[in-house]
């Protein structure tokens, strides 16, 4: 017979050849058929010999000793970076006295670990190697550890003992930049927002988050509170001027960056920007409200959010002329609100703009008032604007209004009547004021010219018993334009 080893799974023993005596008989030829073992050492075999079958007790005299040992090995003295590469061997070593085949090693780390040889002599050793390229949670974990187990498939599997390899991450860089920016390069007012950038950038290599924050005291927002290595992002504060800004001549922004790794490594980087004082025009004013009366209007408003850094010397209202755009442009003066504008047409519709002037000069005008329309006391005649007439066609439009009409403290209406009124051939003018008709193909010298129109007002009231009337004339004049 020859020799061999017996191996045990789960309780259940296989055989393998063997030198082996037979109790009982010794010498005989018979040829091992089968074999059951209590133990590693007493066996029960079954041969056939001479047609013949029987039970033999044997003794097993040699069992092999199958061994591996491995010893795992780096160059590398440590790393810092995602993407750098580590090269791994690995030193195999059959540590028995019987050969061993599918030689391989694995390793937790290593993806691919390439053997030279598939087989060992019992002595023999071989060198695999394998290499591990490094990623960013290796980096911000600060350690990379190697454990790496050798096998052989034949003559049955054989495992070695594990080996590791442990790296630190010594060369790792935990560092940040911040540059302070801001769109605007001066301020002149108290109220003045400004609006500052801060970009932020990781410049090491490991992962960090990061806390930024302004001298100014305003919050900064970020995009985000963790950065990758490589990575940039901007943050953004505003911050309200107030009035010692102005008086220091300048205001000073240092923005820092504060970025913690997943080691807890600290790193912090700043950055300073200065914006200085320039005084400038003021704002516009905010409009408020117009108030008509005879041939005035007053006109409320409220101070300029910025006064351009230099107190408000005075306030221009002026007024624009709705109606007739040439009788407008009347102006008046303040120190406040609010400003009476006079000097202006009863009847004619307007609106007004005010402006603030500093010590630079003045500075835009704001948005139109609402409209307004002055009157003199009791009644007024409107004139309106009419579209063109077109001889031989028919035509119909509201010329005037009259407003200020009294009312009658006893109930009877006030009456109206149109005097002196001259108008082209072909056309009339009602009491309530619409003008209408066809107008001659014959125009006169009235059309495309003025019509003048005088109305007057009678208004009954009772004095005791007695009755008496009141009568107010006014005169209006419109313009009929012919197409």
């Amino acid at each position: 017979m020859g020799s061999g080893i017996l191996t045990q799974t789960g309780g259940t023993w296989s055989y393998l050849p063997l030198t082996v005596s037979f109790g009982g008989y010794p010498g005989n030829n018979d040829e091992l058929y089968s074999l059951s073992c209590m133990s590693a050492g007493q066996c029960t075999a079954v041969g056939f010999g001479n047609n013949y079958a029987g039970n033999y007790g044997i003794v097993v005299t040699s069992q092999p000793n199958l061994s591996l040992s491995l010893v795992s090995s780096t160059t590398a003295t440590g790393y810092g970076a995602a993407g750098q590469t580590v090269s791994y061997s690995y030193l195999v070593t059959n540590t028995g006295d019987e050969a061993l085949s599918g030689i391989a090693v694995t390793d937790n780390t290593v993806a691919t670990v390439t053997c030279p040889l598939s087989s060992l002599a019992p002595g023999a050793s071989e060198t695999c190697t394998g290499t591990y390229t490094v990623t960013q949670a290796d980096v911000d974990r600060g350690s990379l550890i190697s454990t790496a187990v050798a096998n052989a498939s034949g003559p049955v599997s054989v495992n070695s003992a594990s080996s590791a390899v442990t790296l630190a991450a010594n060369t790792a860089v935990s560092s940040a930049s911040i540059v302070t920016s801001s769109a605007l390069h001066s301020f002149s007012s108290a109220g003045q927002s400004l609006d500052y950038s801060y970009l932020v950038a990781n410049t090491g290599t490991t992962t960090l988050g990061v806390d930024v924050g302004s001298s100014t005291g305003a919050r900064v927002t970020c995009p985000s509170t963790t950065i990758a290595p490589g990575v940039a992002e901007t943050c953004a504060s505003t911050y309200l001027v107030t009035a010692t800004d102005g008086a220091a001549g300048s205001i000073v922004n240092v923005g820092t960056v504060t970025g913690t790794s997943a080691s807890g490594t600290v790193t912090s980087a700043t950055s300073q920007l200065a914006i200085p004082f320039v005084p400038t025009l003021p704002s516009a004013p905010v409009i408020g409200s117009a108030t008509a009366g005879d041939g005035m209007a007053s006109v409320s408003f409220s101070p300029p959010q910025l006064d351009g850094g230099s107190a408000i010397g005075q306030y221009t209202v002026v007024a624009a002329d709705l109606t007739n755009p040439s009788r407008g442009g009347q102006s008046a003066t303040g120190s406040g609100s609010p400003i009476v504008v006079t000097g202006l047409t009863n009847v004619d519709v307007y609106s007004f703009t005010v402006s603030a002037t500093n010590a630079l000069g003045g500075g835009p005008q704001s948005t139109a008032s609402n409209s307004v329309q002055p009157l003199a006391p009791g009644m007024n005649v409107v004139p309106l604007l009419l579209p063109p007439a077109v001889p031989g066609s028919p035509y119909s439009a509201t010329a005037l209004q009259v407003v200020g009409v009294q009312a009658s403290a006893t109930g009877y209406v006030t009456t109206l009547k149109w005097f002196k009124v001259t108008l082209p051939k072909g056309m009339k003018l009602s009491a309530s004021g619409v003008l209408s008709g066809t107008p001659s193909n014959k125009l006169g010298a009235n059309v495309n010219g003025t019509i003048t129109i005088k109305v007057t007002e009678t208004v009954v009231t009772l004095n005791g018993k007695q009755k008496v009337k009141t009568k107010t004339s006014v005169q209006a004049t419109i313009s009929l334009p012919v197409s």
